[in-house]
């Protein structure tokens, strides 16, 4: 009957709390990093325009659907909009060599608690902030927090489901969670602003950050969990190790490209095309659309080989961005789009559990270090995207700059048939930690909760 339904839905909920928490952590991370996109061309235009008070100015609050001359200058906001945009990469890419160290001695769940009451903190800063440095301080202090929220729950999952197999369904699942944050948050950002305006936009974001902030206390353990290792690896290790350098420069390469697009093309698309302001968020919906999809090929990608299928993301990236500038409407721009969200997914969903297994295999199960590694790849992704993206459109152009992207991809290929079969640690080379070999993650094994070992609370499906 209905409690019977009832009571397998607390069940299947609690079984999985942690994949759900982190799964909408995720996706209003990202939903709050997307909603701006499409504001703050329009916003800053705007801004700097109330001090002329002209008729032009006039058409611009008045009209929906406006012609080039509302627009002339906009190509101007270009390098302010890029520097705004990647400062919550500079912050994170920062702070991320922090958060690494710190979740691999005190655990995850405060790291993921903390993320969430900073961005709660930003949304409040972009809802009543107008000047341009109030955005640019929440945009920044939005990277502290994405900085403890992807550590720590890509670090979370992987310590969670030490099963190969097991741990790429979920992280794909996590990634797809991120997904619908971009999918959600450009047309939501760009609707509501041109509706309701964009104090409420971040009023309602504020309001669901909230909601999560309870969940995750109610949910995580909040207490202080100092991990116990005899044998550590070194941060400087890893980042020598070629088989991780390989797969970080491959999870750089579509976080440049996505990031120099979110940088550019809106302002592209306004000089060009002359868009009504709404479409400027329905523009990145094929985007996030591509990603979700993208993110969901984890398994397929564990049956076929990682490396193929990140060869394969890549390949649609390079494409992608080589059609969009040959586009003359909006609706031209949706399938070369799609194509580079699908293929940045492919390539996240493929490598992203692939770091934790060359942790396994080749170190020690720390982590925190490798996905802030990783952490450190996409964000400098994100911070050279905008700021060298926004710098080079007025140099060489739009074209030229992502024709330019999708040939340095196609250079990078050869390098990822290196993973096709990365060798393992010696047979010696043992991890030891409070748990022994039987302590992970089994399918079909009772076991009692350890309140840093995540893999001991959740059995699989």
């Amino acid at each position: 009957g209905i409690t019977n339904c009832w009571q397998k839905l607390c069940d299947w909920i609690y079984k999985h709390r942690i994949t759900i928490v982190v799964y909408f952590s995720m996706c209003l991370d990202q939903i709050l990093m997307t909603s701006i996109v499409p504001i703050i061309p329009n916003h800053l235009f705007n801004q700097e325009t109330k001090d002329n008070i002209t008729f032009q100015l006039a058409n611009v609050s008045t009209k929906d659907d406006v012609g080039n001359d509302t627009y002339e200058g906009i190509e101007e906001e270009n390098g302010k909009v890029g520097w705004l945009l990647s400062s919550k990469a500079i912050v994170q890419f920062a702070a991320s060599l922090v958060v690494g160290p710190l979740t691999n001695r005190v655990g995850y769940s405060i790291p993921l608690f903390t993320s969430t009451v900073i961005l709660f903190i930003c949304s409040c800063l972009y809802s009543l902030g107008e000047q341009y440095w109030v955005l640019f301080l929440g945009r920044s202090l939005h990277g502290l927090g994405s900085a403890f929220l992807t550590i720590g729950g890509f670090g979370i999952i992987a310590d969670t489901y030490q099963q190969d197999a097991v741990r790429s369904k979920y992280m794909g699942v996590v990634l797809g969670g991120l997904a619908l944050g971009v999918i959600v948050g450009y047309p939501f950002g760009s609707v509501i602003y041109n509706y309701l305006g964009k104090t409420t936009v971040y009023a309602i974001q504020a309001i669901g950050l909230a909601f999560l902030a309870i969940g995750q206390f109610v949910s995580l353990e909040m207490t202080l969990n100092y991990t116990k290792m005899q044998q550590k690896t070194s941060f400087l290790v890893l980042l020598k190790d070629p088989y991780i350098m390989i797969i970080i420069g491959s999870i750089f390469l579509p976080a440049v490209c996505i990031a120099m697009l979110e940088a550019t093309l809106t302002v592209w698309v306004m000089d060009k095309m002359s868009p009504e302001k709404w479409l400027l968020g329905v523009l990145f919906l094929s985007d996030g659309c591509g990603y979700f999809i993208g993110s969901h090929f984890a398994v397929l990608a564990l049956k076929v080989g990682r490396w193929v299928v990140a060869i394969c993301g890549l390949l649609l990236c390079s494409i992608g961005l080589i059609f969009i500038p040959m586009a003359t409407t909006i609706p031209m721009i949706f399938a070369p789009h799609f194509a580079v969200g699908m293929g940045s997914g492919v390539v996240d969903a493929a490598l992203m559990p692939m770091l934790a297994l060359l942790l396994d295999t080749r170190y020690f199960m720390m982590y925190g270090s490798v996905y802030t590694i990783a952490e450190l790849a996409f964000n400098a992704g994100y911070a050279i995207g905008p700021s060298v993206g926004g710098q080079l459109v007025n140099q060489i152009g739009f074209s030229w700059l992502l024709r330019g992207l999708a040939i340095f991809i196609l250079l990078y290929l050869p390098l990822i048939y290196f993973l096709r079969d990365p060798p393992g640690k010696e047979p010696e080379s043992t991890f030891l930690t409070d748990k022994e070999e039987g302590g992970k993650y089994n399918a079909n094994e009772e076991v009692s909760p350890n309140p840093f070992n995540y893999g001991k609370l959740l059995e699989d499906d």
